[in-house]
């Protein structure tokens, strides 16, 4: 059995965002070292409001098991009050990606229900959903 990451991502702040890209398929080896860094970054910016915005137009899905660890962390994300609210991007080919994603993790979820998440086809879109999230949390 091969324990090769498949999959991309990459990881930024901006000011009080994390910014997030995710890339092609991945599997639990990849999902497991994206948590580790975004669990890092989140932890830096924990100690006022923040927020993620996460770019899916070049995710290609994810592995049950990957889902899985990405959903655990959704539940921690729920838990932390400085924890803003989190906008996806994907454009209107990628929709049904992004609703398959969320229907395989509970935690997402419950995100969506309380408002904290929500999908946009265009950056500006999110952004600005998301400034006023953090901004209404001071």
């Amino acid at each position: 059995m091969l324990n090769i990451a498949h999959g991309k991502f990459q990881l930024s702040v901006e000011n009080e965002i994390l910014l997030v890209s995710l890339r092609g398929e991945v599997n639990e080896q990849c999902a497991a070292k994206y948590i580790d860094c975004f669990a890092t970054q989140a932890e830096k910016l924990a100690h006022k409001p923040f927020g993620v915005i996460v770019d899916i137009s070049g995710f290609r899905g994810a592995t049950p098991a990957a889902y899985e660890i990405c959903n655990r962390y959704n539940k921690t994300l729920l838990t932390m009050p400085s924890f803003a609210g989190k906008a996806v991007f994907c454009p209107p080919s990628m929709s049904a990606l992004y609703h398959i994603s969320v229907a395989q993790q509970p935690y997402v979820q419950q995100q969506v229900k309380r408002e904290l998440q929500q999908q946009f086809h265009d950056i500006a879109g999110a952004t600005q959903w998301l400034r006023q999230k953090i901004m209404a949390r001071y």
